[in-house]
């Protein structure tokens, strides 16, 4: 399994699979983790649960190496098998936590440039 404190041990290897080092990734961190719990309760809130809140099985992945996992992902531009494969868990599991968890809280945190407007297509920018 790829963990955060491995991953540590080798800078090099830290930066090149994230894009940051491992001090930028400790800032990060710090921001990330009240978004990310801001977030989550806004989750369990916001929808009627059949479940109580904590009921089910627990997560196999600490936040950091979550973070790390969808730093690496976007970094890499893996298979969320291949990733699923290097941490250690379901395929499934790593699409909603990209998905549902990771990205939204990544772009208020990380300085994401996003499109403002919709790409065109080549015939238009021929005409221009």
């Amino acid at each position: 399994m790829l963990l955060v404190a491995k991953l540590r041990r080798c800078p090099r290897h830290f930066h090149s699979f994230t894009g940051l080092s491992v001090a930028e990734f400790d800032r990060l961190l710090t921001e990330f983790q009240p978004a990310y719990e801001a977030h989550r309760e806004q989750c369990r809130t916001a929808t009627v649960h059949k479940r109580q809140p904590g009921a089910g099985r627990p997560g196999s992945l600490d936040l950091p190496e979550r973070l790390l996992m969808g730093l690496i992902y976007l970094r890499l531009y893996m298979s969320q098998s291949l990733v699923a494969f290097f941490f250690d868990i379901d395929q499934s599991n790593v699409c909603r936590e990209l998905n549902e968890r990771l990205f939204p809280v990544l772009l208020a945190v990380l300085p994401v440039p996003l499109r403002d407007a919709p790409l065109r297509s080549p015939s238009a920018l021929l005409h221009k």
